[in-house]
């Protein structure tokens, strides 16, 4: 009786060691090393996702404010992009077309800021493309081909906004574009000065040196 009981009690010993071994052995195994790499892609997928819809939000609304209510059949093309630069500021560019009542599509580009803290946009602006031929320049104009108008029109828009940095849109006129004597490029465009303000129309103008660079602009409304 002595005998059997002592291989029941080292039968049970030899029992509470295994599972003792397999307890420590499970506390160390470590999470899998790629969990959290995925969750941060997955965040920042979905601040780029955020920050294209908010402003092809805040484009769309700028357009029927500064087109009218004309406007329909608004698309936004594949190619958008969004970068993230210094802080929570992600920069947003892409196209897209849309019809004023029964005319053709006019396509666009637009660009946009939004801040991945606030959730806000801001310094949208978008170019309608100018589909009109470029009326013969007379000869004391300069050569379009040497200029920049995007140049131009980047820096004005830069100069309206430090006047109105809560400006929801601004737009240019390509068909008013023209150049004057010295090099001179000018134009008129659209601007909402804050949200829920009517549109009003800017004059810009800039300069440009012998070698075709921006040295001057200026916008006013």
């Amino acid at each position: 009786m002595t005998h059997r009981l002592r291989l029941l009690a080292a039968f049970a010993f030899a029992l509470a060691a295994v599972s003792g071994a397999r307890a420590v052995g499970d506390a160390t195994v470590p999470p899998p090393a790629a969990s959290a790499p995925v969750a941060e892609a997955r965040v920042r997928d979905k601040s780029h996702g955020d920050a294209l819809a908010q402003c092809e939000t805040a484009v769309t609304r700028s357009i029927h404010e500064i087109r009218g209510k004309q406007v329909g059949d608004l698309q936004f093309g594949g190619d958008a992009r969004a970068v993230s630069t210094d802080g929570d500021r992600v920069d947003v560019k892409g196209s897209g077309r849309y019809r004023r009542g029964a005319g053709a599509p006019i396509p666009f580009t637009y660009s946009c800021a939004y801040d991945e803290a606030s959730g806000a946009t801001s310094g949208v602006l978008f170019r309608e493309a100018d589909s009109a031929a470029v009326p013969p320049l007379p000869v004391w104009q300069a050569d379009l081909s040497k200029l920049s108008p995007e140049a131009c029109e980047a820096a004005a828009a830069q100069s309206l906004q430090a006047n109105h940095p809560r400006a929801s849109g601004i737009v240019f006129d390509g068909d008013t574009r023209k150049l004057g004597p010295g090099a001179a490029l000018s134009g008129t465009g659209r601007i909402v000065p804050a949200p829920g303000m009517n549109p009003g129309v800017f004059k810009y103008r800039c300069e440009f040196d012998n070698s075709g660079r921006l040295v001057a602009a200026h916008a006013e409304n």
